[in-house]
């Protein structure tokens, strides 16, 4: 036997109950209109309502606010979602967003159309996009369909007239410049940025931010360069760097493979991190974030800044619900990093959480 589902409860049916009018029941249990009741008689209806098991219509209460509930979140392609990085910052996003009934609509960047088609349709109250390489045009296009939209993890394109458009990304400048004070209270003065200055937005950032920071400690005689790693001669190249006279007693590396392979070849040339050379990391997530089981590593950096990927989402989902309202926000949020040091034993405890605003934990 096939049972039927039990008939909801709706605002007439309240209504009804309270013998009231059904234009009171809806200011009520929803007081935005120009209707007013006492607050005794509010209180008495909602009571009813409660008893009775009533839950809101979610079209009523969309087309009551004007708002569909639902934003668009735009990842380059489905091969994204694979990305622990983007998989973090995603998570902090919708759990934030979540927490306000709102859900996300995923969409692929990769299917444009698709994206254009579903704001025309009036389907999303915004557009949150992920991503991490220079692509400007998608960001332009989604700022032309009218609707406000939030740039997770890299910068905004320059001159975009669009004014309910907002970017926020780990804040990758503040993080190098103390990278470079760290290793001048190291006693470190040839300081080597061994990482990519091209590709993806933080890359360049990377280059740009540490240029600065050596530029501003030029008075204390601090030498600086930017190598970027050839992965097809990585063991040849690192060699060299061991090998030449000039002896880089600070080092920075973007991500622990690089990190690791470096310590390893510097093992090999006789050179212990700590003693001989001070290494400093940064990384996109802990090795607990990764889908494959990592075995215990001793971690041999001074320290490792992590980029704080569910801040991001959260102060994306921030900046995204005060745009729907109407609000004024920043145009560019960064986010601190978070560090970790290490002093030759396995640091196990979990990475900080943000609990509302934006955090720059540093553990020591």
């Amino acid at each position: 036997m096939i049972m039927s589902p039990p008939n909801r409860v709706t605002r007439l049916d309240v209504a009804r109950k309270a013998k009231v009018s059904l234009a009171t029941v809806t200011y009520a249990l929803n007081p935005t209109g120009k209707l007013r009741i006492s607050i005794k008689t509010q209180a008495r209806i909602r009571d009813i309502a409660a008893q009775m098991g009533y839950r809101p219509n979610y079209v009523h209460r969309a087309l009551s606010a004007g708002k569909t509930y639902s934003v668009g979140l735009i990842v380059p392609d489905s091969k994204a979602l694979l990305f622990p990085l983007y998989e973090m910052i995603i998570d902090g996003c919708v759990d934030r967003m979540n927490a306000d009934k709102y859900d996300p609509l995923l969409l692929l960047r990769s299917r444009w159309e698709r994206v254009s088609q579903v704001v025309r349709d009036g389907r999303v109250d915004g557009l949150i996009l992920v991503q991490s390489d220079g692509e400007d045009r998608y960001i332009r296009e989604a700022a032309a369909l009218g609707v406000p939209v939030v740039v997770l993890n890299r910068d905004l394109p320059a001159d975009l007239p669009e004014k309910r458009s907002a970017c926020v990304y780990a804040d990758h400048q503040h993080m190098l410049a103390d990278v470079v004070d760290e290793f001048k209270a190291l006693g470190c003065r040839n300081i080597l940025n061994f990482s990519s200055s091209a590709g993806t937005f933080t890359n360049r950032v990377y280059f740009d931010a540490f240029n600065e920071a050596m530029a501003a400690q030029s008075a204390s005689g601090l030498i600086g360069s930017t190598i970027a790693p050839i992965w097809k001669d990585f063991k040849l190249q690192a060699e060299g760097l061991f090998a030449t006279p000039l002896r880089w007693d600070g080092i920075f590396v973007d991500g622990a493979p690089t990190a690791d392979e470096l310590i390893r070849v510097a093992a090999e040339a006789g050179r212990v991190p700590g003693r001989d050379f001070h290494l400093i990391a940064a990384d996109a997530y802990p090795e607990s974030e990764s889908y494959a089981v990592q075995p215990a590593r001793l971690r041999r950096e001074r320290a490792v800044y992590w980029q704080p990927a569910r801040e991001v989402g959260h102060a994306g989902w921030r900046m995204m619900s005060a745009l729907i309202a109407g609000e004024s926000v920043p145009v560019t949020t960064r986010v601190p990093y978070v560090r970790e040091a290490f002093d030759g034993r396995r640091t196990t405890d979990p990475l900080p959480e943000t609990t509302g605003g934006i955090i720059y934990a540093k553990r020591v």
